[in-house]
């Protein structure tokens, strides 16, 4: 049976169906094509302009000191920003510049957002207060818009290369121990980069590594071989500094590279280096006194380390001590233990220095002092835990990369009291406490510059406390003697309180918390204390 004879379609039946469904088709293609060529160029427009618009809006510096619900349109513009960055990423995932832009407006959330956050008052309005949640992990989202830039290709990719680069370098500058060889390995990466950076900025980062290099702690180097690395970081850093452009007046970035290049000729040309870091001090001690808002938190806190190093050099320990101490919180808290640990570490390669080069800028700086810093900044850090663990357990330089050494007593250790009272304390603890007779216990001369030293070493003793190498007889002596040098410390107080808990001595801990006044601060804290010192004495005693 032939079906087609019995087809219900007509020539009619093709004009009444076809037609449409040809003007359908052309009219879905126009309406294609008007929005690829015009609707969505015109939104991306939109978009870019939203991003480039809350990146130009400023807040006047006293509402950030001041927060008020004037700053309310400048969180509600960097809301929409974000949203719109986020819609460019989604248009154009493969758009490195797209990343960049989120990446850019989520660090200036992060940077202003929170010294924002910092001051407002508790009974702020709850119109300012919801926009904390668009500060929390502003930063984790800018860090992973910028690490799948990376992944791309372009000029805002390798500028994405560079930030992380920068990153992970700001980082490594908190160890003076290179175990894991990361620094050759840095070394390769800015090399691998030098095509698309500026070569002022690979010579930089290149110098300032390869000063690095040659301080660091672990793997142990021949003077000759860290000699050859100071120079080529010196030259590295001048010629880096011969190719930069003069920078803003209000820019820390030339005291950062000159500080590299004080410690390098601290090893070989000493005069040099004293001249180098006066004059820096001198050129930028204005833009230290009044750090911007607008420096990030890595920024500054690249240029306090920078400036405490160029004092150390010309003023000495005390001094550069300072300039960290006056500026600390200016750093989000966050921010804080990283600035911190930098800065120990630079005082690890200022004890490396002392070491390698006796006649360099550093060889008359004092050991003890340094130490007394290291614990007052850092005594958490893992190296200075590490080398107070060597110098209690006897490892006297056995190591050729050890710093203890340098805290051993001599000749010339009366100059160095925080040493003197060092020495003492490996004295108590080798006796564990024992009296022995013509043995003088008595705690060396000391001043209040001490007292932050010793809090440290209590901070050092508890996170110790748990070894059997650390006996309660030397540090009951130890905490006793301190006491009666410094009777009112309520850091000394809570410190010795909390080391004779966790050695179960109660009462003992109970005599020091009672001690401290009613009125002193931290009563929640001191009362925790209290309250679990006598629970725990009672039922000893119940036994």
């Amino acid at each position: 049976m032939d079906s087609g004879n019995n087809l219900p379609e007509t020539q009619e039946t093709y004009w009444r169906w076809g037609v449409p469904s040809l003007i359908l088709g052309v009219v879905t293609l126009c309406s294609m094509a008007l929005s690829y060529f015009l609707i969505e160029p015109n939104m991306v427009s939109r978009y870019e302009a939203m991003v480039v618009e809350a990146r130009d809006f400023e807040l006047e510096p006293e509402l950030l000191a001041n927060p008020s619900p004037r700053t309310i349109p400048w969180f509600a513009s960097m809301r929409k920003a974000e949203l719109a960055a986020e819609r460019l990423m989604v248009h154009g995932p493969l758009e490195a510049r797209y990343r960049r832009m989120h990446a850019e407006v989520s660090l200036e959330i992060d940077r202003t957002g929170k010294q924002i956050l910092a001051n407002i008052s508790p009974d702020a309005s709850e119109d300012v207060q919801q926009y904390k949640e668009l500060v929390i992990a502003a930063k984790n989202r800018a860090l992973e818009s910028i690490r799948s830039a990376t992944r791309l290709e372009g000029p805002d990719a390798t500028w994405a290369k560079l930030w992380v680069l920068r990153d992970d370098l700001l980082k490594l500058r908190q160890n003076c121990r290179d175990e894991r060889m990361r620094v050759p390995t840095m070394i390769d990466r800015v090399v691998q980069l030098s095509n698309s950076i500026d070569p002022a900025d690979i010579d930089e980062l290149l110098g300032e590594l390869d000063v690095q290099y040659a301080y660091q702690a672990f793997p142990f180097l021949e003077v000759s071989e860290r000699v050859n690395r100071l120079r080529s970081g010196i030259a590295r850093l001048e010629t880096s500094l011969s190719k930069s452009i003069p920078s803003d007046a209000g820019s820390p970035r030339g005291l950062i590279t000159r500080a590299w290049l004080v410690e390098g000729l601290a090893g070989i040309d000493p005069p040099r280096a004293i001249r180098e870091a006066r004059e820096a001090i001198v050129e930028h001690s204005q833009v230290m006194q009044r750090m911007s808002n607008e420096w990030s938190s890595e920024v500054k806190i690249q240029a306090i380390d920078a400036f405490f190093r160029c004092l150390m050099v010309v003023s000495g320990i005390e001094e550069a001590n300072a300039t960290v101490l006056t500026r600390v919180e200016e750093i989000p808290p966050e921010d804080q233990q990283l600035l911190r640990h930098i800065v120990v570490a630079s005082e690890l390669r200022a004890l490396v220095s002392k070491a390698a080069f006796p006649e360099g800028a550093h060889g008359e700086i004092l050991s003890g002092s340094v130490l007394r810093s290291m614990l007052r900044f850092g005594s958490d850090h893992s190296e200075v835990r590490e080398l107070l663990d060597h110098y209690y357990d006897g490892d006297q330089a056995q190591r050729p990369d050890s710093l203890v050494e340098l805290l051993v007593v001599d000749a010339q250790s009366t100059q160095d009291p925080f040493l003197m009272v060092l020495d003492w304390t490996k004295r108590i603890m080798d006796r564990r406490g024992e009296r022995q007779q013509g043995q003088d216990e008595s705690l060396p001369v000391c001043s209040e510059r001490d007292l932050e030293g010793f809090v440290g070493l209590l901070a050092y003793w508890i996170q110790k406390s748990g070894s059997k190498s650390v006996p309660w007889e030397g540090l009951g002596t130890i905490c006793e003697s301190f006491h009666r040098a410094f009777p009112n410390s309520l850091d000394l107080k809570i410190g010795s309180a909390v080391l004779a808990m966790r050695f179960q001595k109660w009462d003992l801990a109970i005599g020091y918390i009672d001690s401290i006044g009613a009125n002193s601060p931290n009563r929640v804290l001191i009362d925790g204390l209290l309250q679990e010192a006598r629970k725990r004495s009672s039922m000893e005693h119940a036994k």
